[in-house]
């Protein structure tokens, strides 16, 4: 964004750095309590959706028939149970910064 030269860009908060760098630390703050917020609101969208999408993948054929079964409430339970067991191992054993770097590069596609 100009804000800073690019050597001298921070890898883990560019914009609070780079607001710091110019002297406006109110927005710095503001633009790490964005950070805070924003970041798990991703995930829990991304949660939320995640059990519907698969649901779609595999009534199409991409996914196994079993993402596609629904109870007589019409809730995907297998569907959710394997997507949380994938999320729960990703989480244990990523690292948080290589999980943040792959939701940033996973929202700009």
């Amino acid at each position: 964004t100009s804000m800073v030269p690019y050597n001298e860009c921070s890898e883990t908060s560019g914009f609070p750095d780079g607001f710091r760098y110019r002297g406006m630390n109110w927005a710095a703050q503001v633009s790490a309590i964005g950070e805070l917020v924003s970041l798990p609101v991703v995930v829990l969208v991304t949660i939320m959706a995640q059990p519907r999408l698969q649901y779609a993948m595999a009534m199409d054929g991409i996914l196994p028939p079993v993402f596609a079964a629904v109870d007589s409430l019409g809730n995907l339970t297998e569907g959710t149970r394997i997507a949380g067991i994938v999320m729960i191992a990703t989480a244990t054993l990523v690292p948080f910064t290589y999980l943040n770097d792959l939701i940033s590069a996973g929202i700009l596609l």
